[in-house]
């Protein structure tokens, strides 16, 4: 199987926490149903997906890019900075897909990435010597069956995110280096818990941890360009005092 949207997997910039990527996607599936206005409203077709079809790291369907600088998000009130605020970011990350056009998108695509997670997250176990349920309630904090259930939930939300990103680095011109290559490796060996680079090169192919590094560029380059909203708070006044 071609490891269509290994770059979602493994980014630790582009892989926000499941439960947060759960809203977005939940929202975004709510605005597509019932705002068929929206850009973003596209009919999945039914058919399979080409075995030929896309590459390792797109699915089979095209963007045409909207605003994705400057775009505005609310910033909710948990304490964190803007730049660590996970779900400010994906807010962020949900208007840069609503304000999209994706065409040729398959249903075959979805399941692609439903897939490939849990045969990546099954692969790192394997790699590790640690039993799945483990792993997933140590890093998700969700038992198998919740785990599953969140990626397909998550499914069309991730498909419009990692073309976006391809198409913004493609956009950018951004470029990945020798050292950034070698920088990359280290950081994602080690996110992922491998003993050795060149155990995580095994799994990962220099061609695919490009594009993985270029969409994390993509993602930082609309994250530092993007605006907090600012929402008026009411306040009341009792005893002269708010």
């Amino acid at each position: 199987m071609k490891k269509k949207f290994l770059s979602l997997l493994l980014a630790g910039v582009v892989a926000v926490s499941m439960t947060g990527c759960s809203e977005a996607a939940k929202e975004l599936k709510e605005t597509t149903a019932v705002t068929t206005t929206r850009t973003t409203a596209v009919e999945f077709a039914d058919d399979e997906a080409s075995s030929e079809g896309g590459n390792y790291i797109s699915p089979k369907g095209e963007v045409v890019l909207g605003e994705y600088k400057g775009v505005s998000a609310v910033k909710t009130d948990n304490g964190q900075s803007t730049s660590t605020d996970k779900d400010w970011q994906e807010r962020v990350m949900l208007k840069v897909i609503l304000n999209s056009t994706y065409t040729g998108l398959s249903h075959a695509d979805i399941q692609d990435y439903v897939d490939e997670t849990l045969e990546f997250n099954k692969k790192i176990c394997d790699d590790g010597g640690y039993e799945l349920g483990e792993y997933l309630a140590l890093t998700y904090d969700m038992s198998e069956d919740e785990f599953e259930d969140a990626v397909k939930a998550t499914g069309e939300y991730m498909v419009k995110l990692n073309l976006a990103l391809n198409k913004i680095a493609e956009k950018e011109n951004f470029s990945i280096n020798a050292d950034e290559l070698k920088a990359g490796a280290e950081t994602y060996a080690g996110l992922y818990g491998y003993e050795d680079v060149d155990s995580f090169k095994k799994v990962v192919s220099d061609d695919v941890l490009t594009q993985m590094l270029l969409n994390d560029k993509a993602y930082n380059y609309v994250i530092e360009n993007a605006v907090t909203e600012q929402v008026q708070v009411e306040t009341t006044v009792v005893n002269g005092a708010e």
